[in-house]
């Protein structure tokens, strides 16, 4: 009898876990507002970065990437062929969007970007608050 409360309780736990779990995937990121997006897109994490990316109205190459900031500041960073690529090597120099550092607010690197150097990356970009370098591979970088 009492092994038959432990396991209902179990199971009702677990069904409660679930839904728990289920109602975390169904509510956007923080900070992201659902309008525009799908269900699915809100099920799978789909936020309005992908829409933000989009609103870069310049892209720049930089090596066999390029780089474009959107209208809320985010430097997005990508490869041109949206599979991979590699930065420029601008060895002791500045990077190439060092002129806009003051309107970066945010950087994102989209995955598949190589990195020579990363030397001034995001030098003084006293405005940034968020760095999303998960797609960025470094293992090409040397210290000397």
């Amino acid at each position: 009898m009492e092994k038959t409360k432990i396991n209902k309780a179990k199971r009702v736990l677990s069904l409660a876990l679930c839904f728990v779990m289920l109602f975390g995937l169904m509510t956007p990121a923080a900070g992201a507002s659902s309008d525009g997006l799908s269900l699915i897109g809100m099920l799978f994490g789909v936020t309005e970065a992908y829409a933000a990316e989009n609103d870069v109205t310049t892209w720049t190459a930089c090596g066999t990437c390029e780089w474009g900031i959107d209208p809320d500041g985010c430097l997005w960073i990508r490869p041109i062929n949206g599979v991979s690529g590699t930065l420029a090597n601008w060895g002791y120099s500045t990077p190439p969007w060092y002129s806009q550092r003051a309107n970066v607010t945010s950087v994102i690197v989209k995955s598949g970007v190589s990195a020579a150097t990363c030397l001034y990356m995001f030098a003084n970009a006293t405005e940034c608050t968020s760095i999303d370098l998960s797609g960025l591979d470094i293992s090409s970088v040397s210290v000397k």
